[in-house]
Parts: C-alpha cells; sequence; structure tokens
C-alpha cells in the first residue's frame, strides 16, 4: 500500500496535481487537514508549515471575490446530498500574485457526525491567461474584419462543412 501511495505522489506531482485531506472529526474537535508538496506550490506556502485550516484557507488564500461564491457552491452541494464538488477560483498567494485553480472534492459521511473529504486542486491559471488572449485576438479579428468589410468563410475539407462568418452575409 505504501508502495502504491508512493507511486501516486510521484504522478500527483509530475501531473502538477495538488492533493488535499480534510477530516472533520465531529462536534467540537479540530479538523485536521493535510496537503501534498504540489498543493503548498501551488498556494506558494512553505512545504515545512502545516496546512491551513479551512477557514484560514477561505479568508487568506481564496480571492475575496470568489469566496462567497464558493462556500454557497459548497453549501448547496452538501445540502443536495452529492458527495463530488467541483468549482474554479482564484487564490491570493503569500507575495500577492493571483492564480486561478480548479478544486474537485468528494466527501464521504461517517458515524458521529465525522466528515472526510478528499479532493485535487489543478492549477489553471496559464490555460486562464491563453483563454483571454485567444478571446482578445477573436474580438481584434472581429473589428479589423467589420471595419474593412471583409468576411471570412472556411471549408472542412474532411466534412465537407462549409462556415461564414456573420461578415459575409453583408
Amino acid at each position: 500500500a505504501q508502495t502504491l501511495a508512493q507511486r501516486i505522489q510521484m504522478v500527483a506531482d509530475a501531473a502538477g496535481v495538488g492533493v488535499w485531506t480534510i477530516e472533520i472529526p465531529g462536534e467540537g474537535e479540530p479538523e485536521h487537514v493535510e496537503w501534498n508538496a504540489q498543493m503548498f506550490r501551488i498556494y506558494g506556502l512553505p512545504a515545512d508549515q502545516p496546512a491551513p485550516p479551512v477557514r484560514e484557507w477561505m479568508s487568506r488564500r481564496v480571492h475575496e471575490h470568489d469566496r462567497e461564491r464558493v462556500a454557497n457552491e459548497r453549501r448547496r452541494a452538501r445540502r443536495a446530498g452529492r458527495p463530488g464538488f467541483e468549482t474554479e477560483f482564484r487564490i491570493v498567494r503569500p507575495d500577492g500574485s493571483l492564480r486561478w485553480v480548479v478544486c474537485r472534492s468528494h466527501r464521504e459521511e461517517h458515524e458521529g457526525g465525522r466528515s472526510l473529504l478528499h479532493g485535487i486542486h489543478l492549477d489553471l491559471t496559464q490555460q486562464r491567461m491563453l483563454g483571454e488572449e485567444l478571446n482578445l485576438h477573436e474580438h481584434r479579428l472581429k473589428l479589423a474584419t467589420q471595419i474593412a468589410g471583409v468576411g471570412i468563410w472556411e471549408r472542412d475539407m474532411v466534412t465537407g462543412a462549409i462556415v461564414w462568418e456573420e461578415q459575409m452575409y453583408r
């Protein structure tokens, strides 16, 4: 079992996957949070410190404009009885830089009010930046074709499908 856990950790590190676990023992008892090394890297935190408790994580690491939405989405998933949960949000690193992450998690309910949550975080910052750049280029191309009065069309040589851009109809 330990060998499998080590292999899973190596794969998670190679893929840049942050892995976390939260054990909520029951009423009045403190939660126990564990992060793998990649979680600390994603959040820009030193790995020699303990993982932050959920309240601290939410108040200091989740971007202030995303906190309420993330909290509401977590509550809705729990109330609906869905064990799985997924959301994207921004995080704030200690140096003030922002990163986009996707969080995917699973909740297990146990006797005595105990809960165990497992999840991953993936850093989506580069994909988000590329998506914004692509949107900007598409917007510029649309403006240029409108101003020049030029339309664009394309034909898929495999399927034969033809797509005309809106400007072609003018």
